[in-house]
């Protein structure tokens, strides 16, 4: 299993808990990705970003126990032994308050076994930065302040230098590369979306269990589904309620479900997760608007399908159920992560989606679907407070299409979405669209 990309150069930042790896990472790549906090283990599964021709990846605190006995933490041990040994250079953080711990030292003799170059960094110098702690082994040692933002420049030079060199040894090929397909699972809480991810890619890259929130940050995988198109697929934290400002007594989950929705802004698909145990609930449908309103494929992953408690019988039940209470018929899937994952099902439905999103409907066709839509449509106010005159494609990835004509004063908000919804779903059936989005607006003439 792979966690960088092939042509990148790989840097792993690693170390105890609450030495400050997730605040120095944010500084690093430039933006806040990683949830930082005063909470031990805050930082659960590894977390990479790109910067330029680099990859940073963020590690949970080690804890030197899950080396020791290995048998006792395969998870824990097997994701870290991999991202090191898939690393070219370690930045290890050591709490520059504290200076070394005996927990230091034996993160040292965990991760020079891998024989990568490193850097230490003692971070949370705020004062009195040439002071430096002693008695740690010989190395390149920078006094850092990630949360001050101090000694980061010098941090950078020592990195691009190892990068450098690492180039003029290895040429890179310079090519133009296509734009990654992106895909984030979403829905509630123990819903099944961190097993839903390891099952795809084939082996444990995110933590399960049965604890809620277990998963906090965005966490990104390099998927290796489709031979033509790179992808990315994106675990998000589970939402117990869409409103961050509800969160305001945790810090951490209100950053989680922040995350959660950029995940979904970035998304060009979204796996909308319902639990079969629960159902299709006020969260979920809460749930399914921050997402049908960024304009991203949806596809429902009703998951725990082989659970005797599940809240439908059949199949054909829980899609109509669905079917009624969103804004038009999406695909629904099936799933449980017992059974085998079904590789072959999955490619040809992005394959489909893709296709799809880049279609292009002729403008006459569109003109004539309208005809007949407005003769024979016996939805009332379309009618009385609004004149639709013609329409037309504006762009793909997704389908846009404007309509032009008059609208009433009168029209109302609530008005107006039904008027959307009904012209979507005939839309919808018209051009045989089976995974939307379609984003359509209304012009005047």
């Amino acid at each position: 299993m792979s966690f960088f990309a092939k042509d990148t150069f790989h840097i792993s930042l690693v170390g105890r808990t609450n030495t400050g790896k997730s605040t120095l990472y944010n500084r690093l790549v430039g933006k806040s990705f990683a949830i930082e906090g005063a909470e031990a283990h805050l930082t659960r599964d590894i977390r990479i970003h790109r910067v330029e021709n680099m990859e940073f990846a963020d590690c949970p605190g080690i804890e030197p126990l899950w080396f020791q006995k290995a048998k006792q933490f395969p998870v824990e041990r097997e994701l870290i032994d991999t991202v090191l040994s898939q690393s070219h250079l370690i930045i290890w953080v050591v709490d520059g308050r504290c200076g070394f711990m005996p927990e230091d030292m034996d993160i040292f003799n965990i991760f020079k076994r891998y024989k990568c170059p490193w850097i230490g960094v003692f971070n949370k110098m705020d004062h009195d930065r040439a002071l430096l702690p002693e008695a740690g082994p010989r190395g390149t040692w920078l006094p850092v302040s990630s949360s001050h933002k101090l000694g980061l420049s010098e941090l950078m030079d020592e990195i691009q230098a190892l990068n450098d060199k690492r180039c003029v040894a290895e040429p890179q090929q310079m090519g133009e590369k296509q734009e990654a397909f992106k895909l984030v699972c979403i829905g509630r809480t123990n819903a099944g979306k961190s097993s839903f991810c390891n099952q795809a890619l084939g082996f444990s890259r995110v933590q399960v269990s049965p604890e809620a929130h277990t998963t906090r940050d965005v966490i990104e995988f390099s998927w290796q589904l489709l031979n033509d198109r790179p992808m990315v697929l994106m675990d998000t934290a589970g939402l117990l309620m869409t409103d961050p400002s509800k969160y305001a007594k945790t810090k951490t989950l209100s950053v989680s479900v922040l995350q959660a929705r950029r995940g979904i802004e970035r998304s060009d698909l979204a796996f909308f997760f319902v639990d079969a145990t629960v159902g299709l609930k006020d969260l979920d449908l809460h749930i399914y608007e921050l997402i049908r309103t960024a304009y991203t494929t949806v596809i429902i992953v009703v998951n725990k399908w082989d659970a005797e408690d599940r809240v439908w019988k059949t199949q054909g039940e829980a899609r109509e159920t669905i079917h009624a209470k969103t804004a038009y018929p999406h695909h629904v899937l099936f799933h449980s992560t017992f059974a085998p994952f079904k590789k072959k099902l999955f490619q040809r439905l992005i394959e489909s989606i893709i296709l799809e999103r880049n279609r292009e409907i002729p403008t006459h066709e569109i003109n004539a679907w309208l005809r007949e839509f407005r003769d024979t449509s016996d939805f009332d106010p379309i009618h009385r407070v609004i004149s639709l005159k013609y329409g037309t494609q504006k762009g793909t990835d997704p389908i846009r299409v404007y309509f032009f004509g008059k609208q009433s004063k009168k029209l109302t908000p609530p008005t107006l979405r039904q008027i959307k919804k009904t012209i979507l779903r005939s839309f919808f059936k018209a051009f045989e669209i089976r995974y939307g989005p379609v984003f359509f607006s209304f012009r005047k003439q």
